[in-house]
């Protein structure tokens, strides 16, 4: 039996001790013997069970674990003693991870690779401090949040492309997940190219993942949106020598702003994981999925609902991950409408696929829909269907792609 595991656990009697431990980022994994990873996270529920009020005692431990003893005094520090089977912990993984990419290198070096870093991220989150909670003592950072806030009167969120939205919400803010829902073939992907050329015109890095279309695909639009030109010139081949003068010049500025990262992660790379952890190594500041039904959950689902549930989840925890926030803008494929829905154009939050879940784990969800009137008149509903942090606003947008590319508000709608 290791001995710093047991030092380490004749130690968690108190619990203030636990509580540091804990936040240090200690898991169970960390520990090699199987009763001693047994008994750390029954402390560990102990201690959750009772509000993080009590530890167990000796006698507790050994009624539960028979024939293990814990030691009757310690001199070593808990968070020194923590810290090593940290370090243990990352040495054993590391050393695994190598043994098993050498294995497949000369066979499929870019598979190896691609497991290596899929294999690197979850280490790393073994490892991870804990940063849940907060006791208010010390109000320096608070203070300079509300600095910053005061600084932006519109809120220190980022823009969603939509000047009179970002004003109503205050902008996405960091660690919040925006869900765009509309039925197929509606506009969603046009929505989150605007916001993307919106972020990156006001100083801002996105990283644009498509997992539907293909990156030549996702250029062409920024481009157009980027430069006003028309798409439907653009597609077509169309464009005349203004335009494309035009075009040129705008992609010139778009390279000096520092571009728009636009991924199509493969398949095995289109989890939650792989993706924020792309995102966060990138420098992105906001991160944008096109769209939820083609991600992938990681693991095993028992149908589509509880696929896309279980995305979501792992899409809010891990965007609101403690000093690691990122915003994210998500577009999802509405169900197809019914009688009623498809002759108003309206939608509203059920028409989501999993309305439970998307209500439950989503910010703000959005909708964009509109009738064949309003198409037309190249016009668009934007609707807001929920919101924890505002009341409700709608308004009908201007969408011109033929003539030139812009989508901007016409009115509010009452």
């Amino acid at each position: 039996m290791s001995d710093i595991e047991r030092r380490l656990l004749s130690c968690l009697t108190d619990p203030a001790e636990i509580a540091r431990v804990y936040d240090s980022g200690l898991r169970p994994e960390a520990f090699e013997e199987p009763i001693t990873r047994a008994a750390y996270a029954f402390t560990i529920e102990y201690w959750l069970d009772s509000q993080m009020k009590m530890a167990p005692t000796p006698f507790v431990i050994e009624q539960e674990f028979p024939g293990f003893a814990l030691l009757p005094d310690v001199e070593e520090s808990p968070l020194w003693l923590a810290e090593s089977l940290q370090r243990s912990c990352a040495v054993n993984d590391a050393q695994e991870m190598l043994r098993e990419a050498a294995a497949s290198l000369h066979e499929d070096p870019i598979a190896a690779l691609r497991k290596l870093h899929a294999s690197a991220y979850q280490a790393v989150e073994r490892v991870s401090p804990r940063l849940l909670r907060s006791d208010m003592t010390d109000p320096q950072e608070r203070r300079q949040r509300y600095v910053e806030r005061n600084q932006r009167p519109g809120g220190i969120g980022l823009t969603l492309g939509i000047p009179e939205l970002d004003a109503h919400i205050g902008g996405i803010m960091p660690g919040e997940l925006v869900a765009l829902g509309a039925f197929a073939k509606t506009g969603k992907t046009w929505f989150l190219v605007n916001a993307a050329v919106s972020l990156r015109k006001a100083g801002y890095t996105p990283i644009f993942f498509t997992l539907e279309m293909s990156i030549a695909e996702i250029e062409d639009r920024i481009d157009a949106m980027f430069s006003g030109v028309s798409y439907s010139s653009l597609s077509h081949g169309d464009l005349n020598h203004e335009q494309m003068q035009r075009l040129t010049q705008a992609q010139d500025s778009l390279a000096e702003m520092g571009g728009i990262l636009v991924e199509s992660p493969e398949e095995g790379d289109r989890t939650v994981a792989s993706m924020l952890a792309r995102a966060r190594q990138a420098g992105a500041d906001l991160v944008i999925i096109d769209q939820l039904s083609h991600m992938e959950a990681g693991r095993r689902t028992r149908d589509l609902k509880d696929h896309r549930g279980t995305v979501l989840k792992q899409l809010s925890i891990e965007l609101s991950r403690p000093r690691q926030e990122l915003p994210c803008l998500l577009a999802v494929q509405l169900r197809r409408p019914d009688k009623d829905s498809k002759a108003s154009g309206d939608i509203e939050l059920h028409h989501f696929a999993d309305a439970a879940e998307t209500e439950r784990e989503v910010d703000l969800a959005l909708g964009l829909s509109r009738t064949g009137q309003e198409r037309q008149n190249n016009a668009m509903k934007l609707r807001m269907l929920g919101s924890r942090r505002s009341d409700i606003k709608n308004w009908l947008l201007n969408w011109q792609l033929s003539e030139r590319t812009e989508i901007s508000v016409l009115e509010e709608l009452r």
